[in-house]
């Protein structure tokens, strides 16, 4: 494999893609570097193509290595196990922006590893995943739309830092990555105290200029030792079949977004969608996934007509109207706090405990050792929406989903100081 090595400034530090050198049985691996942050991201999609599953098979692992800050990891065995929360939902976020870069006839298994291998900290490597990803898929054969970077920027002190060391996001009124190709932005996620439109979108233009430039690399990197995409067999949809299931299927799909009650509309969508198995099995054999996919496709465009022609959505609620709220406190004898909130036929039920600063959770992350003294822990068995599944540890969506709401809790929860309790 021929090495290469290309680099461009961003926020007064170098950021460099290097290949060639490491993890040459991949599909397209990349070194990463910005200061003494350093990253190896690789790219590998499957030659065969699966049965379509309704969805891109796309896997994402983010790992951290505790040799990176110059650590040996704790407990017992003195090695690294199961994925942090922060790692799936780093994960998470490198999963975005690149899933919709993939073409969408293209069905083959396809999986993203990014291993933090030093860190300065100083220098964040989720940034670097990101721009790892895209350039490990660039210089492979895997077919992909267009490359993407990604930078942090923060709001401090009434102006705007690209890619802020720990201690300016910690004085941040806002903190996001910002994802995009250099024209157009593809991903937006952080978090903030309250701040104008006009900050959020100064933040927006700071970025551009950073993402430019690093696609630019990274197609400079491209020029000296992409490979040719690879030819593919396409997925696609048997044809005739979405005119099938448009003609069975449209105004049989009218009368069920009109139903008001979620547990009746999804029963009368179960019998619809088997009622149109059994009708076009026979023509269009195993299309089962195709047949759900174009069923949705008429549920969504009904349901937007139905909003611009009539102001009515899938419940008959109108377009300014809120489903009705309900909120019980105190509703479980034995815990320190606890409620049930129902909005429309969605619930959330709560608990609360109060303990004392022994029940810090002890964070060991490679920035360092620290404790936690606020946790929220979300679940979503799947009873919650009438379904059957099995039940192990929390799942990525359950991290992830959990993460967003303790971000939105955090800035409202009382300093230390003043309360010193977990």
């Amino acid at each position: 494999m021929n090495t290469a090595r290309v680099e461009t400034i961003i926020a007064d530090n170098n950021l460099i893609l290097d290949t060639g050198r490491m993890a040459r049985q991949a599909d397209g691996a990349v070194w990463v570097q910005s200061g003494d942050t350093v990253m190896i991201v690789t790219a590998v999609s499957s030659k065969e193509q699966r049965p379509y599953q309704g969805f891109f098979p796309l896997t994402v692992n983010y790992r951290e290595r505790a040799y990176a800050a110059g650590k040996i990891p704790g407990g017992f065995f003195k090695r690294e196990g199961k994925p942090y929360d922060h790692e799936i939902i780093r994960a998470r976020l490198i999963d975005r922006p690149l899933r919709p870069m993939f073409p969408e006839d293209y069905n083959y298994e396809t999986q993203i590893v990014a291993y933090v291998l030093s860190y300065d900290q100083i220098n964040e490597p989720d940034v670097l995943a990101i721009i790892g990803a895209s350039a490990a898929v660039a210089i492979s054969d895997i077919p992909i739309r267009e490359q993407f970077g990604a930078v942090r920027i923060a709001y401090v002190d009434g102006g705007y830092i690209v890619n802020p060391a720990l201690p300016e996001r910690e004085r941040a009124k806002l903190d996001i990555v910002v994802a995009g190709t250099g024209k157009d932005i593809v991903m937006v996620e952080g978090s903030s105290f309250e701040v104008s439109e006009e900050i959020l979108l100064g933040a927006l233009k700071t970025a551009m200029p950073e993402l430019e430039k690093i696609v630019n690399i990274q197609q400079e990197l491209m020029k000296k030792v992409g490979n040719p995409k690879r030819n593919y067999e396409p997925l696609e949809f048997p044809e005739g079949l979405k005119d099938a299931v448009a003609e069975l299927g449209t105004e049989k799909m009218k009368q069920i977004i009109q139903i008001p009650t979620k547990l009746e509309r999804v029963e009368e969508r179960r019998k619809f969608k088997q009622y149109l198995l059994e009708q076009l099995q026979e023509k269009f054999p195993e299309s089962e996934p195709f047949i759900h996919i174009h069923a949705n496709e008429i549920e969504k465009r009904l349901m937007r007509e139905r909003i611009i022609s009539e102001g009515k959505r899938i419940d008959n609620r109108k377009s300014d109207e809120i489903r009705p709220i309900n909120i019980d406190v105190g509703i479980l004898p034995r815990v320190h706090g606890s409620a049930l909130f129902t909005r429309g036929e969605t619930q959330a039920l709560t608990a609360l405990t109060l303990g004392t600063k022994l029940d810090e959770q002890k964070i060991e992350y490679l920035e360092g050792e620290s404790f936690k003294s606020f946790l929220l822990h979300y679940n979503f068995p799947p009873f919650c929406v009438g379904e059957v599944g099995k039940m192990f540890g929390p799942g990525r969506r359950e991290i992830g989903h959990g993460h967003l709401a303790e971000k939105a809790l955090t800035p409202i929860i009382p300093s230390e100081d003043s309360f010193p309790y977990t």
